[in-house]
């Protein structure tokens, strides 16, 4: 029991009966494949957006890895649905099954030609951000010191994802590009797994101007409990479920309930591949949480007390009653307001 979350009878009733009957959508995960989404108890998440494609994957890796999801489609039909619009995530809620939607946290896979963006879509391609920390093709990405903002050809990418349906995502992105894709967009842009930077200063975090410019623009910031861009207090080593309520409560207090989601840019199954790849390129998002707290990317370590896995949702429920938010307000976060945004988005 974590002890944050020491709930009445009458607010674990609550807690359940919300939990229950909400749509849940977590904006941000990684499932690999020996990921046991498929043993989760059926409808407990109503949608996973999954990064289908590494961020280091180009064009043919990530086709390969798209292919891969039709295949598990039809090997657990009863269990997954693969989500092309908002219809299909209210489908997966009423049959008690999982939508998968395909998103990509790199434009990486497209290389430098923008018509690839309307084959990936045609494929199932629904969200994708437009640098990952570092500067693509598109934009500055969120540990780029020059924090350059949106190339020509961004500017291009943010009219045609438009165009076809495909969400813009902020996450990992230079704060000048943020700003300036959200603006020029004409549709609701995301942050799917960012907390405040007022909260935890990490390069990964965004600011207070990153976060009203997505707001104004109708999108949502999905708040995470990843260990690197969570913690709050060094000194206690690994972040605690109050350090990730605090991020959600500091962009509700900030924007409104309206424009708040989840976002636990979990690992579902054991992440394979190039080892340390991460902190190589990137140190100063997560070489002091390493050094501290937990190196292995596989442990539950790396996520904050309370939110060991992607089983530990219902204590997002719990603790947003025992916070005393509203009903309302409690089902807008657990999903509603994702729902709403790609419905805006990809609907059309």
């Amino acid at each position: 029991m974590v002890e944050a979350l020491d709930l009445t009878p009458a607010e674990e009733q609550r807690a359940a009966r919300l939990h229950a009957s909400a749509v849940k959508i977590d904006g941000c995960v990684q499932i690999h494949r020996d990921g046991n989404f498929c043993t989760m108890e059926p409808g407990e998440l109503t949608a996973l957006v999954h990064t289908v494609a590494h961020p280091l994957d180009r064009f043919y890796r990530a086709m390969q890895a798209m292919r891969e999801w039709y295949e598990l489609g039809r090997k657990f039909p009863e269990r997954i649905i693969l989500a092309s619009s908002s219809k299909d995530i209210i489908r997966a809620k009423e049959e008690k099954k999982t939508a998968i939607v395909m998103c990509f946290q790199s434009p990486k896979p497209i290389e430098d030609d923008l018509s690839n963006l309307e084959l990936f879509h045609k494929l199932g391609l629904r969200v994708m951000q437009i640098a990952y920390n570092g500067r693509s093709y598109l934009a500055d990405g969120s540990t780029e010191p020059d924090n350059a903002g949106l190339s020509t050809l961004g500017r291009l990418a943010t009219q045609e994802m438009n165009r076809l349906g495909i969400l813009i995502d902020l996450s990992h992105v230079g704060e000048r590009s943020s700003i300036e894709a959200a603006e020029l967009s004409s549709l609701p842009v995301v942050c799917s797994h960012s907390n405040p930077k007022a909260v935890t200063d990490n390069p990964r975090n965004i600011s207070d101007a990153e976060i009203k410019a997505i707001a104004e623009k109708g999108g949502v910031v999905g708040v995470s409990g990843w260990g690197p861009i969570c913690w709050r207090d060094r000194s206690r080593g690994r972040p605690t479920i109050e350090d990730f309520f605090a991020q959600l409560d500091y962009v509700v207090e900030l924007v409104g309930a309206d424009h708040v989601s989840i976002g636990t840019d979990m690992t579902i199954g054991t992440e394979v591949g190039p080892k340390g790849w991460y902190t190589q390129l990137y140190p100063g998002v997560t070489s002091e949480y390493d050094r501290l707290v937990e190196s292995d990317t596989n442990s539950p370590r790396r996520y904050a007390i309370g939110l060991d896995d992607i089983t530990a949702w219902p204590n997002i429920t719990r603790g947003m009653v025992k916070r005393g938010y509203s009903d309302e307000d409690i089902l807008k976060i657990l999903g509603g307001n994702l729902l709403r945004v790609y419905a805006q988005v990809w609907d059309r």
